[in-house]
């Protein structure tokens, strides 16, 4: 837990990245519910954040040894290797609201077929990720869903909370853009990161709860 705390800490207060630090806190806790747990992701989401600094100065090297570092805390890590390219890549607002547009009507189209039935039936699944099928099959014979919800809850519903919930953060992201560029050499990569994390959470997050934590490495941003 102090590992987990310390490292976002020292990813988090630097000047340079907020001038409201104590508020900076406030929102990630309040956003990041229970990520101080002593979980082997929350150390390695502590280390992928601090790799975000690699990503913005664009050092390659120190960003993969932190990559290899969370790797050994949580398999899924690897996944934030997409951020490295997709941090430069500059697209236009109009595209990007589009893509999320598309993403919501995707994902919440898997949500209505609940394809994660088909998913556990795909060909060619190593080992250690038919073992995680079978956990989330057991949950569901418990009454747990794959993607972590209740059967009590219609799984639509908690799509469209989880995308009211990305709405209250990606929307002053977009409506303030070219603003913040401007002030902040720094934004256009943190807001390609985001916006991936979100793209990548609306159309797959449906599916299972794994798909849903390895969306988190890039909406910890």
């Amino acid at each position: 837990t102090f590992l987990t705390v310390a490292i976002k800490a020292k990813a988090l207060l630097e000047d340079r990245y907020s001038q409201f630090i104590l508020v900076a806190l406030l929102i990630y806790m309040g956003y990041h519910q229970g990520d101080i747990f002593a979980v082997r992701q929350s150390l390695a989401l502590s280390i992928i954040l601090f790799s975000g600094k690699y990503i913005i100065d664009r050092k390659l090297i120190p960003f993969l040894i932190c990559i290899v570092a969370a790797s050994m805390f949580h398999n899924s890590s690897p996944i934030f290797l997409l951020a490295y390219p997709i941090a430069a890549i500059r697209w236009k607002t109009k595209i990007v609201f589009f893509i999320l547009i598309l993403s919501s009507f995707a994902g919440y189209l898997m949500t209505s077929l609940n394809l994660f039935d088909w998913v556990t039936m795909l060909p060619g699944l190593t080992d250690d990720a038919q073992d995680k099928l079978d956990t989330y099959s057991a949950l569901s014979a418990k009454g747990i869903d794959a993607t972590g919800t209740s059967k009590n809850v219609d799984p639509r519903i908690a799509f469209i909370s989880g995308l009211l919930r990305k709405i209250v953060v990606l929307a002053p992201l977009l409506i303030f853009r070219k603003k913040l560029a401007e002030k902040y050499d720094f934004f256009p990569y943190l807001f390609n990161i985001i916006i991936f994390g979100a793209i990548f959470y609306l159309t797959f997050g449906s599916l299972m709860q794994v798909l849903k934590r390895a969306a988190s490495y890039y909406d910890i941003f």
